[in-house]
């Protein structure tokens, strides 16, 4: 039996990722779709991920896609906990979720109901972010 999370057909998952939305061009604020890159699910609560080759920081991120910014900002007020997961694969490569990672940065909401975004954490401790974040103990 092949690992489960493992990429079968790199050819359909690729397709996947080459959606074209110019014909909804028509939607109210000229928004399109957006899409979340990775989502891990705790028990109903949920780490939505962003990749970006490029961005670090939220904030330069919303200069480039204001928009998917944005989806990221209004699923994090309804309780979701956003991570910008900075990469320099190359775009031949496939992605290791967990171990390519260079940086990354929270956005979660604080005790006033607003979300804040953390300055980028070093891609090292993010395996032990989502270990920390599902609560797994691994008894080492």
């Amino acid at each position: 039996m092949a690992n489960r999370g493992v990429i079968r057909c790199e050819e359909a998952y690729a397709q996947g990722k080459m959606l074209d939305n110019s014909a909804w061009n028509y939607l109210p604020r000229g928004i399109t779709p957006s899409d979340i890159d990775l989502v891990f699910d705790n028990a109903g609560r949920m780490l939505i991920c962003e990749l970006s080759r490029h961005h670090a920081r939220w904030g330069a991120l919303r200069k480039h896609a204001p928009g998917q910014v944005s989806l990221y900002e209004i699923l994090v007020r309804r309780g979701c906990t956003a991570a910008l997961l900075k990469h320099s694969v190359p775009s031949t490569q496939t992605i290791c979720s967990r171990n390519d990672i260079d940086s990354f940065a929270i956005m979660k909401r604080n005790g006033d109901g607003l979300f804040i975004s953390e300055k980028p954490r070093d891609g090292s401790e993010w395996p032990a972010f989502v270990d920390d974040w599902f609560g797994v103990t691994l008894g080492l």
